[in-house]
Order: C-alpha cells, then sequence, then structure tokens
C-alpha cells in the first residue's frame, strides 16, 4: 500500500480536485500490471489509499479558504462596529431619536465611508442596524417614561398641550432629569383621538409633509377626515364589543352570541 501511495504521490496531475474514476485512469499505465506491482491490494485497498491521498491535499486549500472567510468575518465586523459607531455619532448629536426614520437620515449617510463599508453585509444591513438602535431607543424612552410619570404623579400635577416646558421640568425632581435624556423629556407625544384639529395643528405644522402642502385648510379637512373615521371606528367596537379587549366588550360578545 505504501508503495502505490508513492506512485499517487508522483503522478503531478492527481489534484484534490481528481475523482476517484478519473485518478485509475492515470495511474494505470500500459505496462504497469497492477496485479504483479501491488500483490495483496484489492480495489478497496486502492481506494482507500487514494481517499488518505486526497484528504492531504485538500489540507492546503482549506486552510487557505479558511484565512479567507476569517478576512472577511474581520472585514465584516470593522465594517459593522464602524456603522455603529456612525449611528452612535447622530443619536449623540441628537439627530437621531426614537421617531427618526430611515428617510430622514439616508441623505446625511449616504457619502459616509463607513456606510458604503456596511453595505453588503451577511448577517445585518445598514437598515437593519439603524432599526435596532431606534429599537434601543424605543426601550430607553419607555423606561424613562415610567420615571416621569411616577415624578408627575408624585407632583400631582396634570399635564396638558398648554403646559410649557419650563412648568414641565419644574415638577421634575433633579433625581428623574438626570437619568432621563433630556431630548426625550421634550417629545410631542402622539395624536390621540380627542384632540381637535386646534390641538394637533401646533404639533404638524414644522413637519416637511406639512409644509410641502401649504394648504392648511386641506390639512385640517385631511385630519377631520381621518378624526372621524377613527371616532367611527371606536364607537362601532363600543356597541358591538367585537374586536374589543375591554371586560365590557367580552361580556357583551357572550350576551350577543347567547341572544343569537
Amino acid at each position: 500500500m505504501e508503495r502505490f501511495s508513492q506512485l499517487l504521490h508522483s503522478i503531478p496531475d492527481i489534484t484534490y480536485r481528481t475523482q476517484w474514476k478519473e485518478a485509475q485512469t492515470l495511474y494505470m499505465e500500459p505496462h504497469l500490471d497492477l496485479k504483479q506491482e501491488f500483490q495483496g491490494m484489492d480495489m478497496l485497498d486502492f481506494l482507500s489509499v487514494f481517499e488518505e491521498y486526497n484528504r492531504t491535499l485538500w489540507e492546503e486549500p482549506m486552510a487557505d479558504l479558511a484565512k479567507l472567510v476569517n478576512q472577511r468575518r474581520r472585514r465584516e465586523r470593522k465594517a459593522r462596529e464602524g456603522y455603529k459607531t456612525l449611528m452612535q455619532e447622530l443619536v449623540d448629536n441628537y439627530t437621531i431619536n426614537v421617531r427618526t426614520k430611515w428617510k430622514d437620515i439616508y441623505p446625511l449617510i449616504k457619502d459616509d465611508p463607513r456606510y458604503f463599508e456596511a453595505v453588503g453585509l451577511a448577517d445585518s444591513t445598514p437598515l437593519d442596524m439603524f432599526w435596532d438602535v431606534i429599537d434601543d431607543l424605543d426601550e430607553q424612552l419607555y423606561q424613562q417614561k415610567k420615571l416621569v410619570y411616577d415624578a408627575l404623579k408624585r407632583a400631582n400635577v396634570d399635564i396638558t398641550l398648554e403646559t410649557s416646558i419650563e412648568e414641565y421640568m419644574s415638577v421634575l425632581d433633579e433625581t428623574v432629569t438626570s437619568e432621563v435624556n433630556q431630548e426625550n423629556l421634550k417629545l410631542q407625544p402622539h395624536i390621540q383621538l380627542e384632540n381637535t384639529w386646534e390641538d394637533v395643528k401646533p404639533m404638524i405644522e414644522t413637519m416637511e409633509e406639512y409644509i410641502e402642502l401649504n394648504d392648511s385648510t386641506l390639512a385640517q379637512e385631511a385630519f377631520e377626515n381621518v378624526s372621524d373615521g377613527e371616532e367611527r371606528k371606536s364607537r362601532r367596537q363600543k356597541i358591538s364589543g367585537y374586536g374589543s379587549s375591554t371586560e365590557e366588550g367580552e361580556a357583551l360578545d357572550a350576551y350577543v352570541k347567547k341572544r343569537m
């Protein structure tokens, strides 16, 4: 078997890509009598020696492949870290907050080399990592809101749309203001069903979409249409109980089913 192994080593045309069937045509020279040269070996012995030699031939290309994979992983890790640093810079200078959208920051980062390096990463795209940042900020905001609500409850103060930021800040104790992001304290609340156009207009008149519309009457009509639709939907849910998660809705569901 050792002599057959030496024979395989002496044939340069046998590489790690060579299949067993092809190898047989390479070592079976016309003048070579296999039975005479390799007495006591059967075809399984020949195959076993070839497979062992083939494994050694694969060692170098596999090592090269592992090296390339490690190099790629290092590049990708460096690219991710660079992009995350870019995102953190935008968070630190308040360019990104919990309500920031991708379209808001894309023009700011599209020419940054750290963005280019992150494009095409196998595990996470720049957009994926942006949403990771927003998710983290959302969780921070949730925890900070609980602190603020507790402080307002202790102070027994109701905050309305007419409350100034100075009045708002004055009722929060030093512990809360030191733990809560100051930009989060200034975030406007989401529009509620009971809000009127007079309540909502100051909240949206600086938004890009409102400015581009350039028609306050049309904007008011759009708001009232949406508001009326939501109010009708809310009334239907209260009357029918269907789709409601309240105890009253569930009780009414049971009553209606019983009467049917």
